[in-house]
């Protein structure tokens, strides 16, 4: 190593197609529905570790929004930092304008529309795209009804290398994060930054109930801010120290050959080798 892994500072900034500035690689999504406390804690631990929110509606506190619209819509709210319209996984063209100066256009798609939906958003100059793991973006936590679909990882990265174009727009992952190591693998095969969804509703106090999120009213707000404010901190402190183990100052800079798969369905679903292994 190049570095000292435990006393080496390690870059954490994360920018989003040049425009969108947050001090780690998390977003956090589906809290569009939640009790009017937990949505307050949500957006207080956002703003104290420089993070954003991706939904229809603005988490407030001044946290960078990715506002997400169905297919059809032509604009989005001039106050969000990016617009982002859910396709899902039957590619259809989309008309989208910048609602305000500077705003980002993006797409969200799953993995039966990515041959067509990529080379379209490249040429159609899109900023960034959601790339759906979890089989029901914008729905009400969908990551809980079953295991994430991490082919959409590889067959993304697969299709903007077949055209040359691996770094011309953002890639944003979701679908099952729970850690900062998940985090770290998704950036070192090329993308951006994640979405945090089921993770950060456990971390603010809800319970998984008949394929759902509940909330109660058994913590008091500060208690909320100060769980999710940790959650994000030691997901990002862990997604740090493994970059800083494999010689890098800046999480960005991890790539794929850092990584190894630790399970068979892993490794065939992303391609990356099971250690000690040269093929799978």
């Amino acid at each position: 190593l190049v570095i000292d892994p435990y006393r080496d500072e390690c870059k954490s900034e994360t920018v989003i197609s040049g425009r969108i500035t947050m001090e780690q690689p998390f977003l956090a999504t589906g809290f569009d529905d939640a009790p009017g406390e937990v949505r307050e804690a949500l957006a207080e631990s956002l703003k104290a570790t420089g993070c954003g929110y991706v939904g229809a509606i603005d988490i407030g506190g001044g946290v960078p929004w990715l506002q997400v619209l169905g297919a059809g819509a032509a604009k989005g709210d001039e106050a969000a930092a990016a617009v982002v319209v859910n396709i899902g996984e039957k590619f259809q063209p989309v008309e989208l304008e910048p609602a305000g100066d500077g705003q980002l256009l993006g797409l969200a798609v799953r993995t039966p529309a990515l041959e067509e939906t990529i080379p379209y958003a490249l040429e159609a100059g899109f900023d960034l795209l959601i790339l759906d793991g979890s089989g029901g973006f914008a729905t009400a936590w969908p990551e809980v009804s079953g295991h994430p679909d991490l082919t959409v990882l590889r067959q993304a990265i697969t299709v903007l290398r077949r055209l040359n174009r691996e770094e011309d727009i953002a890639l944003i992952y979701f679908g099952g994060i729970r850690s900062g190591t998940d985090a770290a693998k998704c950036l070192a095969l090329g993308f951006n930054a994640v979405m945090v969804g089921v993770a950060m509703g456990l971390g603010l106090g809800g319970n998984i109930e008949n394929g759902t999120m509940v909330f109660t009213g058994d913590r008091t707000l500060e208690e909320r801010i100060t769980a999710g404010t940790r959650l994000i901190q030691g997901m990002a402190d862990e997604t740090s120290i493994l970059a800083r183990c494999t010689g890098k100052t800046n999480i960005h800079n991890l790539e794929p050959e850092d990584l190894k798969a630790i399970t068979l369905p892993t490794a065939k679903a992303t391609g990356i080798p099971m250690v000690g292994r040269a093929k799978n």
